[in-house]
């Protein structure tokens, strides 16, 4: 196959016109040059072009040949030595010289782009004379298979008629086949079925004597055990029986000693509780039981009866009554009440047995006073106390026994505190109506009913501990048994978990737990902190689980935690009073970051100042309360906020905030009041009132409001304090304590005019 090449684009330089070929040319200096032909040469992708460049080099070596050869005839007279100057000059020349020829340039590149141009339309040429060959193939591929599939077709169909003409002779071989291989089964199932029987008796008699071997064996590894068994539990009753015998010795010598090391530690005890005057709970109320039964069984016995001296003490009795009820909360009263009973049982003198009595009656009068009185206003029990104080001191010392005694009955082990045992001091079991009684609990009478009146008998006793006298009181009416009594009911988990344990200890906390702090310090600060852990928390906390020990914790007698938790901000706050680096008064002390959040208030200092008590709320807790209960809707069209896209307005805190306040105050039924205040973090407050308000909220309203702003608004961490109003208590307020602070606080900004028209605003909205 020929290929033609096509011209190249480029212009044809003027040839020159050509001469004989002859084997040499010269160079453009008309030199011969040695290295024209392989200068010339082709590359190897130009390997199809090298007959025309070598005609090429050749018409040029015709060209110029009559100039080489008068070259070389004037060279013939030429000295070897000139020859070879003459050579090397030529040589230099050429090496020198890049003369280029630009019609051999043009035509070497004209037979690359002819050869690129072939070889294109070669590939093509190639590549559809294959595609037409490839499609013949397939052609004729097709018509074979075509053919075939006709054959075969044509075979099937023959087949097909074939097998549906079956002669007679084949159904005869069908037959005949068919008996020949039913009997050959048949003989072949026979012969089966006698070997597998024959098999099956052989393995029946071979696993009849595997069963008795094995039978055989385990009855003697039974055996075999058995007996080894047999063996170790007889080694193992001996070692447990040395083990048991040597542990109960060790047991009996460990309890010996024990008993022993107890018996000293109890009369060493008992000795050095002699020393020093103390008794232990269970001692307290054996002798207040011993003494009420010696006080029954004698001298009231025998008062009892005889005509006159029963006549004679009901009129001791009746005017003593009489004189308790005509008592108020007044030193005169106090006094001249006391001074009437001391001389109706003094005056004239009695016999032992009626005054005895007749003190038991005075005893029993206090605390039925205390039972009524004491419970509806906790007040009257101070009078009361006052009036035992000053009668302690003037009765014989029979009266301290007498009066702790009646305590203790009418407690029922609380005074002490002491936990009822079941049998009396005399070794009596207790009946079950007999126990109620002894513990001091009537019969139908409510939980309710009971915390009240064993709060106003104990309260008079506390009130006893903590009450002036001019001469030291018994030793059952020390002030050292208040501290006694805290510990003895920390100490004693039994009596901690009844429901009625928080009720007592509100009442305690309230009557002397300032008056103890002040004693004790930082003793009394731990002993309460450990109070404090059972209150909240611990496997034994106060009241136990049950759902009236609950109800007291939460709704029906709150006023436990409450003094609780106040008298410990009450030892957080005095705590400076033990540095002895300070120099000023105690109030320096307890005032010294001026404007900050005080957990007391002085009202000799404060009275000057504005200061709101409650929480600090966060603004984001108030808006998810407001989100909640649909407080806050725009102004104008009066929709509900979009919580998802929410309005410019919202920034306004006070605006939001007094209408937040107002939704709040209806739904609590009281007054709150939102105020700025001067504070660690945030300067908004919701107070229940003000040191210049006198409200007379009881302690379980109090405690009410105080947790209800805690749920609402998210309080957590916080205790409720005494706020610094931002406005009147600023950067130039000047109070009676404010020389005593060394470095005040920043300055807080003051309300603006923008601020101040929004809450005028807010306010007379609130107003309408």
């Amino acid at each position: 196959m020929r290929f033609g090449l096509t011209r190249s684009t480029s212009p044809s330089p003027v040839r020159r016109p050509r001469r004989t070929p002859g084997p040499r040319r010269s160079s453009t200096y008309g030199l011969y040059s040695s290295s024209s032909e392989s200068e010339s040469s082709p590359s190897d992708d130009d390997a199809s072009d090298a007959s025309s460049s070598s005609e090429t080099r050749g018409a040029l070596k015709e060209e110029y040949a009559d100039v080489l050869d008068a070259s070389l005839s004037r060279r013939e007279d030429l000295t070897p030595a000139e020859r070879a100057q003459i050579e090397e000059t030529v040589a230099a020349i050429r090496l020198r010289a890049q003369h280029k020829d630009p019609y051999e340039e043009w035509e070497r590149q004209a037979r690359k782009d002819a050869y690129h141009t072939a070889r294109r339309e070669q590939e093509a040429s190639r590549a559809r004379a294959e595609a037409a060959r490839e499609s013949a193939r397939n052609t004729i591929s097709q018509r074979q298979a075509a053919a075939l599939a006709a054959e075969l077709d044509a075979v099937a169909a023959q087949l097909r008629r074939l097998s549906t003409q079956p002669t007679d002779e084949q159904r005869r071989w069908a037959e005949a086949d068919a008996a020949r291989k039913a009997r050959v089964d048949a003989v072949i199932r026979a012969e089966e079925e006698k070997i597998r029987a024959a098999q099956a008796e052989a393995d029946r008699v071979r696993k009849a004597n595997e069963e008795e071997e094995r039978k055989a064996q385990e009855a003697k590894k039974a055996a075999e055990e058995k007996r080894k068994a047999e063996e170790e539990r007889k080694r193992k009753e001996e070692e447990a029986a040395k083990a048991k015998e040597k542990a109960e010795e060790d047991k009996r010598r460990q309890e010996e000693l024990a008993e022993q090391a107890a018996a000293e530690e109890k009369l060493k005890g008992e000795q050095e509780r002699k020393q020093l005057g103390m008794t232990t709970p269970g001692q307290d109320w054996t002798e207040a039981r011993k003494a009420l039964k010696e006080l029954k069984a004698g001298p009231i016995k025998m008062v009892k009866s005889t005509k006159e001296s029963k006549k004679l003490w009901n009129e001791k009795r009746r005017d003593i009554t009489r004189r308790v009820g005509q008592l108020t909360n007044d030193a005169a009263s106090i006094n001249q009440v006391s001074q009437l009973i001391l001389q109706a049982v003094t005056q004239p003198t009695l016999p032992e047995p009626i005054l005895l009595i007749t003190l038991n009656s005075v005893a029993k009068s206090l605390i039925l006073q205390a039972e009524t009185e004491a419970v509806a206003e906790p007040r009257a029990a101070i009078p009361l106390a006052q009036v035992a104080a000053n009668l302690l001191t003037a009765f014989p010392p029979s009266f301290g026994d007498i009066l702790f005694a009646k305590l203790v009955q009418r407690t029922g082990g609380w005074a002490v505190p002491a936990a009822v045992p079941q049998a009396d001091v005399d070794g009596t079991v207790f009946t079950p109506e007999a126990y109620t009684k002894v513990r001091g609990r009537r019969e139908d009478e409510s939980m309710v009913d009971y915390a009240a009146r064993m709060a106003g008998v104990m309260r008079l006793y506390f009130a006893i501990l903590w009450a002036e006298a001019g001469q030291p009181l018994p030793r059952q009416f020390h002030r050292q048994r208040y501290w006694a009594w805290v510990a003895r009911i920390v100490d004693q988990p039994r009596l901690l978990a009844t429901p009625i344990a928080a009720d007592l200890l509100a009442v305690a906390l309230d009557v002397g737990g300032a008056s103890a702090l002040r004693i004790w310090g930082r003793q009394w600060a731990k002993l309460l902190a450990l109070l404090w852990d059972s209150v909240n928390s611990g496997e034994k906390r106060v009241g136990g689980e049950s759902a009236e020990a609950a109800g007291a914790r939460r709704a029906e007698k709150p006023e436990w935690a409450f003094v609780l938790n106040h008298h410990l901000q009450l030892e957080s706050a005095m705590r400076s009073l033990a540095s002895p680096t300070l120099t000023h008064s105690g109030l320096f002390k307890l005032y010294t970051d001026v404007r900050q959040p005080q957990l007391l208030l002085d009202p000799d200092l404060d009275q000057s100042a504005i200061l709101y008590y409650g929480y600090v709320v966060d603004y984001p807790k108030a808006l998810e309360y407001a989100k909640r209960h649909d407080v806050l809707r725009d102004p104008e069209s009066g929709q509900s906020v979009d919580w998802g896209n929410p309005p410019k307005w919202l920034q306004d805190e006070y605006r939001c905030m007094s209408r937040i306040m107002f939704f709040f105050s209806k739904q609590e039924n009281f007054p709150f009041e939102y105020a700025y205040v001067l504070g660690h973090e945030t300067p908004h407050a919701i107070a229940l009132y003000t040191n210049s308000q006198d409200l007379g909220l009881s302690v379980r309203v109090q405690m009410r409001l105080l947790n209800a702003i805690k749920k609402a608004f998210g309080v957590e961490h916080q205790l409720p304090m005494w706020w610094w109003d931002s406005v009147k208590c600023g950067v130039h307020y000047r109070s009676n304590i404010a020389r005593y602070n060394p470095m005040p606080p920043p300055m807080q900004p003051m309300e603006s005019r923008k601020a101040r028209a929004a809450r005028r605003l807010a306010e007379a909205e609130l107003a309408q």
